[in-house]
């Protein structure tokens, strides 16, 4: 198998990508360039069926609706950088 067919077989959409996120669990994301944007933007989709879950971002490129939304109690946003948005 040649890489561009082994890299667009390893490609899921996003609610898959969303169905992977449970209660109490930590999720550490890049930092900057390599944040995933369209993860970050989505997660306070599972808000309503999640509890508890730790949310490690540095130097965030953009607000997102997970940590900044209320009452979206599902999520513990520990960012490495805290600056407007994630004060």
């Amino acid at each position: 198998m040649d890489w561009n067919a082994m890299y667009k077989s390893k490609l899921v959409d996003i609610d898959e990508v969303l169905n992977l996120v449970k209660s109490n669990q930590t999720i550490v994301v890049g930092m900057t360039p390599a944040e995933p944007k369209l993860f970050l933007r989505n997660l306070h989709k599972v808000a309503s069926r999640v509890n508890n879950v730790a949310v490690f971002t540095c130097l965030n490129t953009e607000n997102y609706s997970f940590y900044l939304d209320d009452p979206l109690t599902g999520f513990e946003t520990a960012s490495w950088y805290f600056g407007q948005s994630t004060e």
